[in-house]
Parts: structure tokens; sequence; C-alpha cells
């Protein structure tokens, strides 16, 4: 369902920065199936993307992002960063488990 809501926002023009947040082992899986489904890129986010990026903010280079919930809820640097960044959505997988 999330996919279908992506390719539909991104197609209508009404979104276009795109935060998905999901379980680490689920992270590949969902940038496949947003390719393969839905024809969505998206970038895995990455302690390395980070430290290369030359804004300081990878999150803002990206518009469409996919996060490892753990690695977020263990860096307080990179919560700052995402509360610091405009998304249009951001959609959580797992979200039961906040």
């Amino acid at each position: 369902m999330a996919g279908l809501l992506i390719r539909e926002l991104i197609m209508r023009g009404d979104a276009k920065r795109i935060l998905t947040v999901s379980p680490g082992s689920f992270t590949e899986q969902w940038q496949n199936e947003l390719l393969e489904k839905f024809g969505v890129t998206s970038v895995i986010f990455s302690r390395e993307k980070q430290e290369q990026c030359a804004s300081g903010n990878y999150l803002e280079e990206s518009d469409q992002l996919l996060c490892r919930l753990d690695q977020l809820s263990r860096n307080e640097e990179f919560q700052e960063k995402i509360k610091n960044t405009e998304w249009d959505i951001i959609i959580m997988d797992e979200d039961h488990k906040l």
C-alpha cells in the first residue's frame, strides 16, 4: 500500500521528498520492491554517505531516502538532521514498535 501511495503522490507532483524508515532487515527489501513494483528509485542512507557528503547533511541531498530504524534510534546527530530536513511524506514501517 505504501508503494502505491508513494508512486501516486510522485506522479501527481504532490510529493518529491520521501523518507521511508524501516527495520534494518527490511531496508533492502523496501528498496528492491519500490523499484521493481512501482518504478521508484530510492537510496539507502548510511554513515559512509553522511561522512562523504559535502553539505554536511546527506538527508537534504536525496529526495527519496530509506533509513534503518535502528541506525536512527541510536544516533542523536542523525535524529537532529532529520528534524531539520523537510519531507513531503515520511513512511514508518513497523510503526507499532515505536
